[in-house]
């Protein structure tokens, strides 16, 4: 309508211009045109009103579809979060069962182990194949936890199985290996873990059997005469006394491992040999320096007085024969100075400071070997060890590490050579010490005598121009 005003205001002037007819006829095409406008607008806005409430009936019910889907998300998620917890849960479990399982199994195999190293090597005939069996049933790829379980459950049968018998003691054929490497066959009795051999074919063949290393057969200890005479009497009636081994062979073994000291010094081979040749030459050196260095003992000073007086009277034969009662080296000491300083105190101080340092270099004399073997014993017997190491590593490498037996030849050797070079240093060491403290010792005896016996002269001198 503001239009149409508009409108009708811009075309007034116009028709007060006299153009009246068309100015008319133009407002009312206009007014035509403005109507069927307004009718449609009025059309349009009647639709929009129409296809309105649809459309918003729709989006309310859309918007309800989003509110419940967002709760179902959120119970879906909820959902979720609690299968999370509960898988976690189980795969704890699982982890626990695994462990103990684990656990369990490696308690099976440790008494699988314990087992087979307790049968006596006589009952390997017994037990040996099935033990194999579940051994390499054991090494199988792939196997289940329920069958490993299975297998190891076989040892605690076999275990249950020997109880009886082990207890009660049983009866069985086998054979048996001789020092010189015979074989005889024979009877074995089983009492717990001892096994007695009795051969059929000679009675005196009779003594425990004991399993050694690298041996496909047990060893046959021989016992003596009342021990077989024993087992005589037990094979023929079955009751008796028996010899028994309470530490079921590890006495023997350790006997056996006994060796005299010629082996055990033989053993460390010629490096050995060098540290103990060494040795000896420290030992005869020390032996010559604890006759050499015999303690020197300080005159009185009541013998000293009397020689001083003799040397101040100009006595000097008189001074020596007194000093021959002195002690060794000093006695020696005194009598040379007096002899050759012809009684000139200055003279015979200078005379018996050089007795006093020859003395000192014909006592410290060898002093400096037993240093260089104190020191060099232990190299000695670093190189041993060096030497017994290669030679170990060397039977490594043909032999590898499974014997230890072709590998205690090197080990030993590296073994003694350092204990001899400790053997030989330590006391070479301590002697060195000793015997220098007794140098200083006797030289500083004999420097006081001659100290002592300089100043009873001087003085003994010196009393007459005291007197005027």
């Amino acid at each position: 309508m503001r239009s149409c005003s508009a409108l009708l205001l811009f075309l007034l002037p116009l028709a007060l211009s006299g153009q009246d007819s068309d100015v008319e006829a133009a407002i009312a095409d206009l007014e035509v045109k403005i109507d069927a406008s307004l009718a449609e607008f009025q059309d349009i806005v009647n639709g929009i009103s129409t296809e309105k409430l649809p459309l918003v009936q729709s989006i309310s019910r859309l918007e309800q579809e989003i509110r419940n889907l967002e709760i179902e998300l959120g119970s879906i998620e909820e959902n979720a979060r609690r299968e999370d917890l509960q898988v976690a849960d189980l795969r704890d479990e699982i982890s626990a069962f695994e462990s103990q399982t684990e656990y369990t199994e490696g308690i099976l195999r440790e008494y699988l182990n314990t087992f087979e190293s307790r049968l006596h090597v006589a009952e390997d005939q017994l037990y040996a194949d099935r033990l194999v069996d579940v051994r390499e049933a054991l090494e199988t790829v792939n196997l289940d936890s329920e069958t490993r379980a299975d297998l190891l459950l076989r040892s605690i049968e076999m275990s249950l199985e020997r109880l009886p018998l082990a207890i009660g003691g049983q009866t069985l054929e086998s054979r048996a290996l001789m020092d010189d490497g015979s074989l005889l066959t024979g009877q074995v009795y089983l009492i717990g873990p001892t096994a007695i051999f009795s051969s059929g074919e000679n009675e005196a063949d009779q003594g425990l059997l004991a399993f050694q290393p690298n041996s496909l057969e047990p060893n046959l200890i021989l016992l003596n005469d009342r021990d077989r005479e024993s087992i005589r009497d037990f094979k023929s009636t079955l009751s008796g006394s028996l010899p028994l081994d309470p530490t079921l062979g590890r006495a023997i073994n350790i006997a056996a491992t006994r060796t005299s000291i010629a082996e055990h010094i033989k053993k460390g081979g010629p490096v050995g040999a060098a540290i103990l040749a060494l040795g000896g030459f420290a030992l005869l050196i020390s032996l010559i320096k604890l006759w050499d260095l015999r303690p020197v003992s300080t005159p009185p000073i009541g013998a000293l007085e009397k020689v001083a007086t003799s040397l101040s009277k100009g006595e000097t034969e008189d001074a020596v024969q007194a000093s021959q009662d002195f002690p060794g080296v000093v006695s020696d000491m005194i009598q040379t100075g007096l002899r050759d300083g012809l009684g000139h105190i200055d003279q015979t101080e200078e005379i018996m400071l050089g007795v006093i340092l020859k003395r000192k270099t014909a006592s410290e004399r060898f002093l400096p070997f037993l240093a260089m073997t104190a020191a060099a014993a232990p190299l000695l017997g670093l190189l041993g060890t060096v030497v017994g190491m290669i030679k170990t590593f060397t039977l490594i490498t043909v032999f590898g590490s499974g014997d230890a037996k072709a590998l205690s030849s090197g080990i030993s050797e590296a073994l003694i050579t350092t204990e001899l070079g400790l053997f030989v240093a330590i006391p070479a060491l301590l002697l060195h010490g000793t015997f220098s403290r007794l140098v200083k010792n006797n030289l500083n005896t004999m420097e006081t005598a001659a100290a002592d016996l300089l100043l009873s002269w001087n003085g003994k001198l010196k009393e007459p121009v005291a007197n005027e």
